[in-house]
C-alpha cells in the first residue's frame, strides 16, 4: 500500500453535495483480532441500519479462527447520533404515530407525510430519500441503493414541525419496486430514523397516487 494512502480503517465522512470528505474520529488502536481497527478486506460488509447506525463485519482474516474471514460484527455511531443532535422524525398524515403497515408510494406517485423535529434540509440538496435493504455480502450493499425524493411542497406547522409532500420518477431507472426505508433529513444533516416504505409499480395503488397508511 502507498505510503501517503489514507488508511482503510479511518472512519470518513462524504458529503456529495459540498464535494468533500472528512476524517472522522479515529477509532481505537488494533489489539486482537476482534479490535475495530482490524482490517477487512475482501467479504466485508457495511449496512446503514435504521437507526442510523452503520454496521460492518467479515472481511479476508488469514490469520483468523473460522476459515479466511473474520467472525464479528462491529457498530459504529456517526457524528449525527451524538448527543444533542437534533433529528428529524417521520409522522404519520395529521401528526399521529405511525401504524404497523408500511407506508406506500408508487412510481410516479406523491406521497404525503407529517415531520417533527425540523426544520428541516433544503437549497439544493434532498430533502427525503428511500434507501432499499441492503445485500449482506461482498464489500458494500449491492442492493442498499440510495433513492432521492422530490421535494414537491414543505408546509410549516411551528417552528421545527410541518407537512410534506413528496414524489418519485415514473421510471423503472429511478428505483425497482420493493422494501425501502424513508429517511427526511434535517436542517445539520443529521437523517430521522428510517421508516418501512414499500415502492410499487403504477398499476398496484390505482394510478400512481402514493397513500399514507401507517408503517
Amino acid at each position: 500500500m502507498p505510503a501517503d494512502y489514507p488508511d482503510p480503517r479511518q472512519p470518513q465522512i462524504l458529503d456529495p453535495f459540498a464535494g468533500t470528505v472528512i476524517p472522522a474520529a479515529p477509532l481505537e488502536p488494533e489489539a486482537d483480532s476482534f479490535s475495530p481497527r482490524l482490517f477487512r478486506g475482501y467479504h466485508n460488509v457495511a449496512l446503514l441500519l435504521r437507526d442510523g447506525r452503520l454496521l460492518t463485519g467479515g472481511g479476508v482474516n488469514k490469520h483468523g479462527p473460522v476459515g479466511c474471514e473474520h467472525n464479528n460484527l462491529r457498530l459504529l455511531y456517526p457524528p449525527y447520533l451524538r448527543t444533542g443532535v437534533q433529528r428529524p422524525e417521520v409522522r404519520a398524515p395529521g401528526g399521529g404515530a405511525l401504524g404497523a403497515q408500511p407506508l406506500r408510494l408508487a412510481l410516479g406517485g406523491v406521497l404525503e407525510i407529517e415531520f417533527v423535529g425540523g426544520p428541516l434540509r433544503t437549497g439544493g440538496a434532498f430533502t427525503a430519500s428511500l434507501l432499499s435493504f441492503g445485500s449482506f455480502t461482498h464489500s458494500f450493499g449491492m442492493g442498499q441503493t440510495l433513492v432521492p425524493l422530490r421535494t414537491l411542497l414543505i408546509v410549516a406547522s411551528g417552528a421545527t414541525s410541518g407537512r410534506l409532500t413528496l414524489g418519485v420518477e415514473l421510471s423503472a431507472t429511478a428505483a425497482v419496486p420493493g422494501d425501502y426505508l424513508l429517511f427526511i433529513i434535517g436542517e445539520s444533516g443529521a437523517p430521522s430514523e428510517g421508516v418501512h416504505l414499500q415502492l410499487r409499480s403504477p398499476d398496484v395503488s390505482g394510478g400512481g397516487d402514493g397513500d399514507g397508511d401507517g408503517g
